[in-house]
């Protein structure tokens, strides 16, 4: 192809993205002669959205597209794909129950003038929306497309013969990878836990965070822009209080089920805890050496015909013999040097934490257990294979006279995982 009539910089550009194109048409041609089923040509397709060059598509800090008209709120609508069913998509619509009376709920796609009658779900206290996405919605997604627009007309009981029709909304298409193993958490202003906690679960084969910020003001995004740039976490801003009268926990419950919805189908295990808990393995010698990754020992020992839903595992606490800003603020004593000592057994069975399989589970309604009689394994089933430390947990003190042991077990992480803070603060 001949550029000759460009100028010497305009030259080198489209002689590079014709290039590009010849690469990007082979690839295509490769594609297109290769084997495989159509399952897997959508899982493809699916898998590389989020890799598309669009501009507003949301990639490392993610703000959720909120809703108040009338007396309505809705958190969140995320693109949802069924896992059964490569070729399924929904609009999935997050919100509080308590400001939900509603007895019908239209939704009406603009881009193909289609409406289809919203399926509402109040199984957690929590409850949502699924909305299926018409068939040239779908085929804005998979193309890559965003946002797609959307209004909703809702039926409330409380005023009967009454619709209320919302503005038009602007549903973006998420930055969504595929990982072995992530974590969900909810966080407020804990920048100086965030490294240690992170780098130690990168240790073990933990592969991305998706950290839900709660009003924190301690500036975590640039504080943490090398874990966003290199796509090991993700911020959602989570910016939502409770209804008056009502338990925190209800914003908790929508931000649980809003990352099983928007990240679930992307990942084959996912975690639920906190930041002040660390999950140990009780036989680290395969993981250490790097023979087994993480998601396969727990394939292996909680095997998907078994245990379709995850595993449940013991938390311990553990207790640290500082004043609280001595454990907050030092900077070159690691958790695991400063809080050693061992709670009583008994109380590892109180606050239990989950690994689940999120294509299994269609709703979270605590962060402790999974409900509707999905089949998981419960922590005393999981004791041999591992445990979280709850660490923080009581009263920090001084004082080491109470019942329990000193624990020296997760001694061997602190070299390699110190190196590894400091490196990070540099």
């Amino acid at each position: 192809m001949d550029f000759s009539f460009l100028s010497t910089n305009q030259s080198k550009k489209y002689t590079l993205l014709f290039i590009l194109c010849l690469i990007c048409g082979t690839t295509i041609v490769f594609y297109k002669n290769f084997s495989q089923s159509h399952a897997n040509i959508l899982t493809l397709i699916w898998s590389n959205l989020s890799r598309t060059p669009n501009d507003k598509i949301q990639r490392g800090v993610i703000i959720p597209t909120f809703l108040h008209f009338n007396h309505i709120q809705i958190l969140d609508f995320v693109i949802y794909r069924d896992p059964d069913r490569l070729d399924m998509f929904s609009i999935f619509l997050s919100g509080c129950r308590s400001s939900w009376a509603w007895s019908e709920i239209h939704c009406f796609f603009r881009n193909s003038n289609t409406s289809v009658k919203g399926v509402i779900d109040k199984r957690s206290t929590e409850p949502f929306v699924v909305c299926p996405l018409p068939s040239l919605e779908r085929k804005l997604v998979l193309n890559g497309s965003s946002p797609l627009f959307m209004t909703l007309r809702i039926n409330d009981k409380t005023l009967p013969n009454t619709s209320f029709v919302s503005p038009t909304i602007a549903i973006p298409v998420y930055w969504r990878e595929q990982y072995n193993v992530s974590v969900y958490t909810m966080i407020r202003d804990k920048k100086y836990e965030l490294v240690e906690w992170i780098e130690y679960h990168l240790m073990i084969g933990i592969e991305h965070f998706y950290l839900y910020d709660h009003f924190s003001s301690d500036n975590l995004e640039f504080f943490l822009r090398s874990y966003i740039e290199r796509n090991i976490v993700t911020i959602i801003r989570w910016p939502y209080e409770p209804l008056k009268g009502h338990h925190w926990n209800m914003i908790q419950s929508a931000s649980m089920n809003h990352a099983l919805k928007n990240f679930g189908p992307f990942n084959r295990w996912m975690g639920y805890f906190d930041v002040d808990e660390y999950f140990q393995i009780k036989n680290i010698t395969k993981l250490s050496v790097g023979t087994i990754p993480l998601s396969s020992l727990l394939d292996q020992r909680f095997p998907e015909s078994r245990y379709p839903g995850g595993v449940q595992f013991q938390n311990c606490p553990i207790s640290c013999f500082l004043t609280q800003s001595d454990v907050i603020s030092s900077r070159y004593r690691l958790l695991f040097e400063k809080c050693r000592h061992v709670e009583i057994q008994k109380d590892c069975q109180k606050r239990t934490k989950l690994f689940i399989r999120p294509h299994n589970v269609p709703i979270m309604q605590n962060i402790h257990a999974l409900q509707y009689g999905i089949r998981y394994a419960n922590s005393l089933e999981s004791a041999s294979f591992g445990q979280f430390r709850h660490y923080h947990y009581g009263t920090v003190t001084s004082d080491s006279s109470n019942s329990g042991k000193m624990d020296s077990s997760m001694d061997l992480f602190i070299k390699d995982l110190k190196e590894r803070v400091i490196k990070y603060r540099r």
